[in-house]
């Protein structure tokens, strides 16, 4: 019985092992590409654009024909009535029903258009402007776990080089050419080393998920293919940006928020005055529900607030300080792109000049720890020289990686 469960619990894991599938692997734009169709926050932002599509028809409803109908069944008796008789029924039944149509209304229907569409753009925009932050997102996490996975790469090549190291002092010593101290630090070196690189898995790790969250699938089915390179044609993204930062995400956004404001002006300016219905309706009334009177009526109707204390002035003087509001936030928002832009044309044309050099140090760095290492070997230079280039060569790796 033992050996059976001693069978199972080894043989289970290698089984659930097999049933695992092997992680999707993806590049930056493929990451983007499953992030916007699954992530729950791009998903949200779809609804809401969907929701202001419904929100517009309701703002316009009112320009459409309107039905209402109106049913009622009651009893009414007063404490006194001379003239009503002992056995009277006091039970009356009502039926009706309206039709009417707005006819002219001084421009709130066209104001109300107006705000239906700003409402749809806003809805829009506002989903443009979610997709663009994941995407960001994403191009940032993929990067991110780039770097974590070339930093874990040159930590693990540091140790095997502490290792190696190590393996010198040894033969030092037996040799009898060197102290146990020696040894000693490089023990040190390397268990040094090897926390480093406990450090580098770990924000790899760290990256990982957060990346695996941006795109909605569990932790360790998605690999990121590739490696951290130098970017590609960014003076040509640049420029393409530059370009487009008047007709950006965010400034469609903010104009479509004006013209609602403007809508909203131009609502509360038509509230000033009447507006013009046409209906038609008719009903049953009476003592029995199988013997009601019936009648009918039609004409034109004009409803006109006079005054309302002021809540027309107020409303107005709010939407016109809003929209003068929204514009100086479009055109802040403007200047704030266009300073980005060439900051990153400044930042992206030092960062090509700082990658160059980094590989030159790399290179320089590498051959002086190579020249040292040889020499502390031969026995004419100390170990804390031969530390001092190791960490120049370490230091120079990372500072290219980043």
């Amino acid at each position: 019985m033992r050996l059976s469960i001693a069978l199972i619990l080894i043989i289970t894991p290698s089984l659930n092992a097999a049933d695992i599938p092997a992680p999707t692997a993806l590049d930056a734009e493929q990451a983007v590409a499953l992030a916007l169709s699954q992530n729950n926050t791009v998903i949200s932002a779809e609804r809401r654009a969907a929701a202001s599509v419904y929100r517009a028809r309701a703002t316009t409803a009112f320009a459409l024909p309107q039905l209402s109908g109106q049913a009622s069944a009651t009893r009414a008796d007063g404490t006194y009535n001379a003239g009503r008789r002992p056995d009277e029924d006091m039970t009356r039944f009502a039926l009706s029903g309206e039709a009417s149509q707005l006819l002219y209304s001084f421009g709130a229907i066209s104001a109300a258009r107006k705000s239906a569409a700003a409402q749809r753009d806003a809805g829009q925009a506002e989903r443009n402007l979610v997709k663009m932050d994941v995407a960001y997102s994403v191009r940032t996490a993929v990067a991110d776990v780039l770097l974590a996975r070339k930093v874990l790469a040159i930590v693990e090549a540091r140790v095997a080089q502490r290792t190696s190291e190590r393996n010198d002092a040894a033969g030092r010593v037996r040799a009898g050419l060197a102290a146990e101290s020696e040894l000693r630090q490089g023990d040190i070196g390397v268990a040094n080393a090897e926390d480093d690189r406990l450090l580098a898995l770990s924000d790899l790790e760290s990256r990982s998920l957060f990346l695996a969250e941006q795109l909605s699938r569990p932790h360790g089915s998605i690999a990121v293919a590739g490696e951290l390179a130098r970017p590609a044609n960014l003076p040509q993204w640049i420029a393409k940006g530059e370009a487009h930062v008047n007709q950006g995400t965010e400034l469609s956004a903010l104009s479509a928020q004006r013209r609602s404001e403007e809508a909203d002006l131009a609502t509360q300016k038509a509230a000033r005055w009447p507006t013009l219905s046409a209906f038609a309706g008719g009903g049953h009334v009476g003592r029995k529900h199988d013997d009601l009177d019936d009648g009918w009526e039609a004409g034109l109707r004009v409803d006109w607030s006079l005054y309302d204390g002021g809540k027309r002035y107020a409303l107005a003087r709010a939407a016109k300080q809003s929209v003068q509001a929204v514009t100086a936030q479009a055109e802040a928002t403007r200047l704030a792109r266009l300073r980005e832009a060439a900051d990153l044309r400044q930042r992206g044309e030092s960062l090509a000049r700082r990658i160059d050099l980094q590989e030159r140090v790399i290179l320089l760095a590498t051959k002086n720890y190579e020249d040292i290492r040889a020499q502390y070997n031969a026995g004419t230079v100390t170990q804390t020289r031969l530390n001092e280039t190791n960490l120049v060569v370490f230091e120079a790796q990372l500072a290219a990686a980043n």
